[in-house]
């Protein structure tokens, strides 16, 4: 699977998934995972009484700013919750907040899962797509070659993607522990930070669009920015389709006008009909929360898509 929890047809679905994975004699099963059973109270909890439980809307990232389409799934998705009673407040976090969150998995993949997965694909005969081999080429450059190819990159109006792979690159033992320390660092006060907004759960975008097409998997695997955080901190993150992109909704335009900014605008074209999502966040070991919320937001959104004919 492409994330590391349950592809599922609707939030309740999802939620039953959660419920039979998730036993309190999990650990007898599999001795190498803990218990961490459903937590049914704190489900119950959030809807217990929606206005005591307060939730956090991000409407867009200045390093990624959104289509004119999710900035309506994001309106929809505050209205429908304001519906049911929420407390909504408009959240931020700082542009460095969302770099180190980035930094810090680009790095970990780059030097921990990233080398060995790579060597798998290679021993299994797989052919190595062009985004993966160019990531490998840059993670096996010392200092002066990164520094030409960012330079490249910057060079041709690639900026964002120069500034998203300042971490790929190899560390050794010592520089890779580290790493990890800065990264438990930033767990630390991103919890901080998160306990005192007094957030049960947030809502985000999850792309700057809709899905991009495959012809760009490999140039737009790194935008990112909506998810690297979240990864970074293991908060849980469930992600669903709100409405879809209108006739009217099918370019792209920001501020920075560069590679990216292209790239979007060739995926606007062409995708109305496609599903716009967004993510309902909550803190580590607080999926149930998140649960919560989609539960609420599905009950006011009822978005459905036909089933394709295959």
């Amino acid at each position: 699977m492409a994330v590391a929890g349950p592809l599922a047809h609707s939030v309740n679905d999802c939620l039953e998934v959660f419920k039979i994975q998730c036993v309190k004699d999990q650990h007898l099963r599999d001795p190498n995972i803990a218990p961490v059973p459903f937590n049914q109270g704190m489900l119950d909890k959030v809807h217990e009484d929606h206005s005591k439980i307060k939730v956090g809307v991000l409407q867009e990232v200045p390093f990624l700013p959104v289509s004119k389409a999710v900035k309506r799934a994001i309106a929809l998705s505050r209205k429908a919750l304001e519906d049911e009673g929420y407390q909504i407040v408009d959240v931020t976090f700082s542009a460095e907040d969302f770099a180190e969150g980035r930094n810090l998995l680009i790095g970990m993949v780059s030097s921990g899962t990233g080398p060995g997965l790579i060597r798998d694909l290679e021993g299994s005969g797989e052919r190595l797509g062009p985004g993966v081999w160019a990531n490998l080429f840059l993670m096996k450059q010392g200092r002066l070659g990164r520094t030409l190819v960012k330079g490249i990159l910057g060079a041709i109006g690639m900026g964002r993607h120069k500034q998203a792979v300042q971490e790929v690159k190899i560390r050794n033992n010592q520089q890779y522990e580290l790493f990890l320390k800065q990264k438990y660092e930033y767990q630390s006060r991103m919890s901080k930070k998160w306990q005192a907004l007094g957030l049960a759960a947030m809502v985000t975008p999850t792309f700057p669009h809709c899905s991009f097409k495959g012809k760009h998997a490999d140039d737009m695997g790194l935008m990112g920015e909506y998810i690297f955080m979240w990864n970074t901190l293991n908060y849980p993150c469930g992600a669903m389709p709100i409405t879809a992109v209108q006739n009217d909704e099918q370019d792209f335009t920001d501020s920075h006008n560069d590679g990216w900014t292209k790239l979007l605008n060739q995926t606007a074209e062409g995708s109305e009909g496609m599903p716009v999502s967004v993510q309902i966040i909550a803190h580590a070991f607080e999926d149930e929360k998140a649960l919560a919320v989609m539960q609420s937001l599905d009950k006011q959104i009822k978005f459905r898509m036909p089933t394709p004919q295959v």
